[in-house]
Order: C-alpha cells, then structure tokens, then sequence
C-alpha cells in the first residue's frame, strides 16, 4: 500500500508538470509573437517602409517634407 504523502506528492508533482508547461507555452507565444513584430519591423526598415502603424508621426512627417520637396522641385 501506498502511504498518502506519496500519493500527494505524485498529484502535486502532475499539476506542477502541467503548471510548467502552460507557462512555457505561453512564453513562448509571446516571444513568437515579438519576434514576428521585430522581424517585420526589421524588415519593413531595411526596405525603406516605414510602417504607419508603429511610427505614425514619423510618416506624416516625411510625407510633409517629400511634398514640400516635391513642390520646390516643381517651381
């Protein structure tokens, strides 16, 4: 027969398991999802677009001054 502190301990070590693995899962998530936003950040960078979304001031800024470029170019 077993002694009930091992049968506790064998339940407490099977929700501990499952405890661990929703968290590792779930950091791993997160982490996947920052490493899409970091890629396409990156790579939206290196290609010369910047996204509206992440730096909106930063468009309407250099949509201003192109336009300004533009029309000086025109005079």
């Amino acid at each position: 027969m077993v002694p009930q502190s091992y049968e506790l301990s064998f339940f407490a070590s099977i929700v501990l398991v499952v405890v661990i693995f929703i968290v590792v899962f779930l950091i791993l998530s997160s982490c996947v999802k920052c490493l899409r936003w970091l890629f396409s950040v990156l790579w939206n960078y290196f290609r010369g677009k910047d996204s509206e979304e992440h730096h909106p001031e930063n468009v309407e800024e250099v949509k201003r001054e192109t336009h300004t470029k533009s029309e000086k170019k025109k005079k």
